[in-house]
């Protein structure tokens, strides 16, 4: 079966004509939790505008952000079929409006519609793949290829000058890699340092080929 074919959803879209009847609409603001790690809940949410990062939080109150979630997409899909609380966080970054449904009534709908048992497994799936390759990020690379990974993923070239227009916080960043914002603020002085970047309020210019290592 195509996870994709279906009369009226061409583009592999979750089909939301097939949960209004169940289900409540919210909006909520900027940096709004609407979700916690640990907590259990019974609904899963579609986010139908806006924008939400997803990250878990250490003991020491770092963050690690898992991701960042857009028109389409689920939140909560990891514990639709088992009874546990959520593994992640999740705070919206602008006005963001979600459809709320409740996981009884995805599973009981998904017994008769195997389109959306494959949908559901194909964003799990897609969920546990993006888990495993930040997990492997983290465990495999070391913090200086991390910070510098998100520099240059970030930097746009212009006349031959990679730079960063309106740069994001060393705290974000530091989010981003799963260091310290001292970690990363000492890296970013020692590149400064060195003449690899420039930094301003407003953008970082990349000078020269960052080194390999650190």
């Amino acid at each position: 079966m195509d996870c994709t074919d279906k009369s009226h959803s061409t583009d592999g879209s979750l089909d939301l004509s097939d949960l209004g009847m169940w289900s409540t609409t919210r909006t909520f603001p900027a940096r709004a939790i609407i979700m916690s790690e640990g907590e259990l809940y019974d609904f899963v949410y579609v986010i139908l505008s806006g924008s939400v990062k997803v990250f878990i939080r250490g003991k020491s109150g770092n963050e690690l952000i898992l991701g960042f979630f857009s028109t389409g997409d689920l939140l909560g899909e990891l514990t639709i079929f088992e009874e546990s609380p959520a593994l992640t966080s999740a705070i919206t970054l602008e006005r963001t409006k979600v459809l709320k449904v409740p996981k009884d009534e995805i599973k009981s709908h998904a017994i008769h519609d195997p389109w959306l048992a494959c949908y559901l497994l194909r964003k799990t799936t897609s969920q546990v793949r993006h888990l495993t390759e930040r997990l492997g990020d983290l465990a495999l690379t070391d913090v200086y290829d991390r910070v510098t990974k998100v520099l240059l993923n970030s930097a746009t070239r212009t006349e031959d000058v990679l730079s960063i227009a309106n740069p994001p916080s060393q705290q974000y960043i530091a989010g981003m890699v799963g260091a310290s914002q001292a970690m990363v603020s000492k890296i970013f002085k020692e590149l400064s340092f060195g003449g690899y970047i420039h930094i301003t309020p407003d953008k970082i210019t990349i000078n020269k080929r960052l080194p390999k290592s650190w």
